[in-house]
């Protein structure tokens, strides 16, 4: 069977581990079941180079992190002590390694065929999983949609009402709580509903937004460092009483506040464990987590690490340190730049500004998993280096867009 007809049915299964964790089912036993999944993903993507990449090269900075995935893998086995060392260098090995997607997913068609057929057979099955879903699955599943309010405006009136219906159910299923599943899917629908404007004409001040979004995380770090300025206590510089109260996301009779600082202790204990413990310029490997005094007690081996945290780009930083990181902003600024600078169409000026933005929010919160959430980061990734997404014009992109649910090929120049 061929490629093109292989991964659109592993990136419907690839759903159910995006899920696991938040099933009231026990997944526990299934991990050697996903790792041949993954398995597969991975083999196919890189079998699809020389089927459906069309650039010349990969990408300079993909090349680049991929190397360092490799070196820190290996550098995983040196450190690891036990069993779940070595499971979470597996797991994050995997992970990481996402970014081989490139070789298929820069492919209109391909990409076109893989989101059809979820559209046919998962989205459906979402009512079948409802009754065992707890409220942070809900954005975990349908991350497709979040990827298709990106394209409302040239979406059929039928197609536009089913993306909006499932965009409702973020807030009639799930929680408030789930502040990263909220924050994304809303800044999806504000991108697409910026397609009605002509903010995109605005050359200069769409090219100086861009730019102030993705280098402002290293901003808001020095001032952070410096205790000029800590974002993450933004309350502090505020006049009022800006608390807000909401259901937790994964405890039902706990009540959140949406403005607690949950995310300064988090970089002072990575940045001092990479600091105390010597590696901050290559990271800890893929097997080793950093020191924390409040997450100790999850550390099987005694040595009070914690092995992951939801911050992204913390664990980049943990993992193939400051080498890491800058390979990582490399990717998204290069990605970004020709997406929006070197673009025919508006469409992927958008996705160029979400997956700047998803640059930003790796600082905040993004959990960095093999999961249909991390994939469609590294789809739109695959899409603004493609040439053939960058080469349609606008009339094209709605043509491609309507692919998704209509059955015929785009065509490009």
């Amino acid at each position: 069977m061929k490629i093109k007809n292989i991964l659109p049915y592993l990136l419907i299964i690839l759903t159910i581990p995006s899920i696991a964790q938040w099933l009231n089912a026990d997944m526990d036993n299934l991990t050697s079941l996903w790792w041949i999944l993954y398995t597969l993903v991975l083999y196919l993507f890189i079998s699809g180079k020389k089927h459906y990449f069309r650039a010349k090269n990969t990408p300079l900075f993909i090349k680049i992190f991929l190397f360092l995935v490799i070196l820190e893998a290996l550098y995983g086995f040196t450190l690891a002590e036990g069993y779940y060392d070595y499971k979470f260098l597996i797991n994050n090995s995997f992970t990481f390694l996402l970014p081989l997607s490139i070789y298929y997913f820069s492919d209109p068609d391909s990409l076109s065929r893989a989101l059809s057929k979820w559209f046919v057979v998962a989205l459906p099955a979402f009512f079948l999983f409802i009754p065992v879903m707890q409220s942070e699955a809900i954005g975990k599943y349908l991350v497709p949609i979040l990827f298709g309010l990106l394209f409302l405006k040239p979406l059929p009136l039928k197609n536009k009402i089913i993306v909006l219906l499932f965009f409702s159910f973020i807030f009639i299923l799930g929680s408030l709580g789930s502040r990263s599943n909220v924050i994304k899917y809303f800044v999806a629908l504000l991108m697409g509903l910026s397609l009605y404007t002509f903010v995109y004409r605005l050359k200069l001040i769409i090219r100086s937004l861009h730019l102030i979004i993705i280098f402002t995380p290293f901003v808001l770090l020095y001032l952070g460092m410096i205790g000029s300025f800590n974002v993450f206590k933004i309350d502090e510089y505020l006049s009022g009483d800006f608390d807000i109260e909401v259901q937790g996301a994964y405890d039902v009779d706990k009540v959140e506040n949406l403005s607690s600082d949950t995310r300064t202790f988090i970089y002072e204990e990575a940045i001092l464990s990479a600091i105390n413990e010597n590696y901050v310029i290559q990271g800890n490997s893929l097997a080793r987590g950093y020191k924390s005094k409040s997450f100790a007690f999850t550390d099987f081996y005694g040595r009070g690490e914690r092995n992951a945290s939801e911050v992204s780009i913390i664990n980049v930083f943990t993992y193939f340190g400051i080498l890491g990181v800058f390979t990582y902003f490399g990717i998204f600024l290069s990605a970004t730049y020709k997406a929006i600078y070197k673009s025919n169409s508006t469409y992927m000026k958008v996705v160029g500004f979400y997956v700047t933005f998803r640059w930003f929010f790796a600082w905040i919160e993004d959990f960095s998993r093999f999961d249909l959430n991390y994939l469609f980061l590294w789809i739109m990734i695959a899409m603004c280096f493609s040439p053939q997404f960058r080469s349609m014009n606008n009339s094209q992109f709605e043509i491609w867009v309507r692919s998704i649910f209509v059955k015929y090929k785009v065509k490009n120049n």
